[in-house]
């Protein structure tokens, strides 16, 4: 996880998951500066892009890899991004 700046409590949330993932700062540089980061910091097999006002759908990486085993030749798979609305309740 690449922090890029942030001033909100993204360091404290990152730390509640301890060894489960790598965290690392840097001064805010924008998105791709921090995705820049992300690649170089990445020892798997696959790499997907989480930024903070994204939402994964439940089975969004398991249909990716499927396309991605399907077909050899495949180097990449993208989703059809949809804008949601979310509300607090708070009128």
């Amino acid at each position: 996880m690449v922090d890029d700046g942030s001033e909100d409590e993204t360091r404290s949330v990152a730390e509640t998951y301890g060894d489960r993932i790598r965290f690392t700062s840097q001064e805010r540089s924008g998105a791709g500066a921090a995705r820049n980061t992300a690649v170089g910091l990445a020892n798997g097999d696959y790499l997907a892009f989480l930024d903070a006002d994204d939402r994964f759908l439940p089975e969004k990486l398991e249909h990716q890899l499927a396309a991605l085993h399907a077909d050899p030749d495949l180097d990449m798979v993208f989703g059809q991004p949809e804008r949601m609305r979310l509300t607090t309740g708070v009128t």
